[in-house]
Formats: structure tokens, sequence, C-alpha cells
């Protein structure tokens, strides 16, 4: 009976030796992707701190954009009241011309 206990002992040791070494495998797996998943979060934060930069850089530059443009649209509404006012006065200038004409022949005929 003490050769069956001692043999029964042996199996069992044997197989908890062979279930260590299962739990250890796991165990080093478990610490692998551990590993693995600390470095990918390294790199996401690394590539989320440099998209947030961009952005903000694209948005102050989108923001100086706006500005020139408000700029530019007022010097073209600038230009187009000017252009206006000269028609303006190129109008008066003609009729001035004409009246002028029409005097002349007036003085003419006299």
């Amino acid at each position: 009976m003490d050769k069956e206990l001692a043999l029964i002992i042996a199996e069992m040791l044997i197989k908890q030796d062979e279930t260590n070494a299962q739990v250890k495998n796991v165990g080093e797996r478990v610490d692998n992707v551990a590993l693995e998943l600390k470095e990918t979060n390294i790199i996401l934060k690394d590539f989320m701190a440099i998209s947030v930069k961009q952005w903000e850089q694209q948005h102050r530059f989108n923001e100086t954009i706006v500005g020139e443009l408000k700029s530019i649209k007022e010097v073209l509404s600038t230009f187009s009241q000017l252009e206006n006012r000269l028609k303006a006065v190129e109008e008066r200038e003609n009729k001035f011309e004409s009246r002028l004409a029409n005097l002349e022949k007036l003085l003419k005929a006299s």
C-alpha cells in the first residue's frame, strides 16, 4: 500500500509540476501582452498629443487665413466704392462736357 500511495503522490507531483509549468507559460504570455499593451498605450498617447498639436496649429492657421480674407474683403469693398464714385464723377464730367459743348454751339450760333 505504501508503494501505491507513493506512486499516487508521485503522479500528483508530476501533474502539479506540469500544471505549474503551464501556469508559468500562461503567466509569461500575460506579461508579454501587458508589456505590448503598455507600449501601445504610450504610442497612442504620443499619437494623440501630436494629433492635437497639429489640429491646434491648423486651427491657428485657419484663423489667420480667415482674418486675411476679411482684410482683403474690406479692401475690395473699398475699391468697389471708389470705382462707383469714379464712375459717378465720370458721368458728371460727361454731362458737364455735353453741356459745355451745347453752350459752345449756342455761342457760335449767336
